[in-house]
């Protein structure tokens, strides 16, 4: 925390992150961005890839196989998905009230 203000700084850093994608051409649909974290709260759909998922991602994008090392670290890093996903609902949920959107569509 820089202030002390966990969500003025959550705050901050999501902003932080729109305007850097916006930097890269993303361009944002509140709309779908609106959906999206929809259903995250909801848990139709989660962020939080499998840890086999996110090894044959990573090794397909590097186009060879990942050190030991960190194939391990990622099996660690995502071996609580539950606990994962429950934090990104609580953030969807701090980032819809930013927006000033509810659940309903």
């Amino acid at each position: 925390m820089i202030d002390g203000n966990e969500n003025e700084d959550f705050e901050d850093g999501f902003m932080f992150a729109l305007f850097v994608a916006e930097s890269m051409g993303f361009q944002l649909n509140i709309d779908a961005l609106a959906e999206r974290l929809r259903d995250i709260v909801s848990g139709k759909m989660t962020l939080i890839p499998s840890a086999a998922d996110a090894i044959a991602s990573i090794e397909k994008d590097a186009g060879k196989r990942l050190p030991d090392n960190l194939r391990e670290s990622t099996r660690k890093a995502l071996s609580n998905r539950a606990d994962l996903d429950k934090a990104n609902k609580l953030r969807a949920i701090t980032v819809m009230r930013m927006m000033g959107v509810g659940m309903e569509s």
